[in-house]
């Protein structure tokens, strides 16, 4: 403790900048959290002070994302229909997301079937963005993972994630739709590490008095 005190008070700058990137990370958040609210908009003003410019516009308005870029969609040389590449990432899983319009529904995983995900609830978190945008059975996704081993949830929630930019750039009028369902946001939260002298990251010894 004395000597972190004495190296605050010779070297303080360290100190006061990790203090005020925490701070600024903290305001960013909150800027978020009030941008998602219903009446949002009566405060756009000020919310657009501190978010940049992700995207193109839609009509006459800008669409403005957060922590998310907004794909570019292209038309297929062979087929003539509309589609766009998403790139997601959940911890160390990566998925990336070809989202075609004129489809039929078909929906794969590295080359199978989405029931190859066993488990209910992945399945609805893999087709909530066709679900919130009432596109289920007009457009195919071909998704590709890197890296997948992960929890039940961490493939899909990559994989949704890629799905909803995708859908974003191709259907500019949903794209609204899909922020207010915070599907546009990557998940930043990380694994923590395990603290020295500690079993894991949160848990502790028992402590018993000698």
């Amino acid at each position: 403790m004395i000597q972190t005190l004495s190296c605050f008070f010779l070297n303080p700058a360290p100190f006061l900048i990790g203090a005020c990137f925490h701070m600024f990370i903290n305001l960013e958040f909150q800027i978020v959290l009030t941008s998602q609210l219903p009446n949002a908009s009566l405060e756009k003003e000020f919310i657009d002070d501190y978010r940049t410019l992700r995207a193109g516009d839609v009509g006459h308005e800008t669409l403005r994302l957060y922590l998310s870029e907004l794909p570019i969609a292209h038309v297929h040389p062979e087929t003539g229909f509309l589609e766009a590449h998403g790139h997601s990432h959940v911890k160390t899983t990566i998925a990336t997301a070809l989202v075609s319009t004129g489809g039929t529904g078909k929906i794969t995983i590295d080359g199978h079937h989405y029931d190859i995900l066993r488990d209910i609830q992945a399945r609805e978190i893999l087709l909530s963005p066709l679900i919130v945008t009432g596109l289920l059975g007009k457009v195919d996704i071909e998704a590709k993972v890197i890296n997948g081993a992960g929890g039940k949830s961490t493939t899909p929630r990559a994989i949704r994630t890629a799905t909803a930019l995708a859908l974003a750039a191709l259907y500019p009028d949903l794209a609204e739709r899909l922020r207010l369902a915070g599907m546009l946001n990557y998940d930043k939260r990380r694994k923590e590490r395990k603290k020295p002298s500690q079993k894991g990251a949160r848990a502790r010894w028992i402590w018993r008095k000698r």
